[in-house]
């Protein structure tokens, strides 16, 4: 297929048949098993193929058009792939709704202000509800205004450059210490490639106290 055919095909699943993306995203996700299964790479948990064209066009609509079909879709997805990594933790495996222990702080990676004004909505909250929503064993807990970004930067998928990754990144974000102290902490995101964004958010939840601190996406 060639690159003009793949654009035009995802043209048409992003903007004209979005109902199409969320049924060949929810296919892919059935047919691949498998993926709930990848071990961590570079510290964090990713579970689908950014590269695989269902995704990429699912993310695209849930992350620019803010699609709540989609995002229940990721959210399930996700929340799954939480709870069948946690036992590997015995940390976070031992918190359950009978435990005197706080729940698991979901933690979406903050939007800049600017971002969210773009945008018009905040799609990391979104994949954390959507998530808290799909963990039947109540486990988790939204972690509203943990974390949060203090300076802006540029957008990640335009840096390419790992160390430059990490530099744009650096010192960008803060945390509560009155909300992050003493918390397991579970940090989510759409789309990691460096982990130069969950290496800055980890920085200011250790920062803050945060107890420990697992990484997910949902894609790589």
């Amino acid at each position: 297929m060639t690159d003009l055919l793949r654009k035009f095909r995802d043209f048409l699943l992003e903007v004209v048949f979005p109902g199409q993306a969320a049924k060949a995203l929810s296919d892919f996700i059935a047919a691949h098993p498998e993926l709930e299964n990848a071990p961590a790479r570079d510290g964090t948990y990713s579970l689908l193929p950014y590269r695989h064209p269902a995704v990429r066009s699912a993310v695209w609509l849930f992350k620019y058009r803010g699609s709540r079909e989609i995002g229940r879709i990721f959210g399930t997805a996700i929340a799954a792939h939480i709870s069948a990594k946690l036992p590997d933790h015995p940390l976070f495996a031992r918190v359950d709704t009978q435990s005197p222990q706080k729940p698991l702080l979901v933690i979406p990676i903050p939007s800049s202000k600017k971002r969210l004004r773009e945008r018009g909505f905040d799609h990391g909250a979104m994949l954390a509800g959507f998530s808290a929503e799909k963990d039947a064993a109540g486990r988790f807990e939204i972690g509203h205004g943990v974390l949060y970004k203090i300076k802006d930067t540029k957008r990640q998928a335009h840096v390419k450059d790992r160390k430059i990754r990490l530099q744009n990144q650096k010192d960008s974000m803060a945390a509560d210490p009155k909300k992050a102290s003493g918390r397991l902490i579970i940090l989510i995101d759409d789309v990691s490639t460096t982990g130069a964004t969950f290496a800055e958010a980890k920085r200011a939840l250790q920062d803050a106290g945060a107890r420990a601190i697992l990484c997910f996406s949902l894609c790589r």
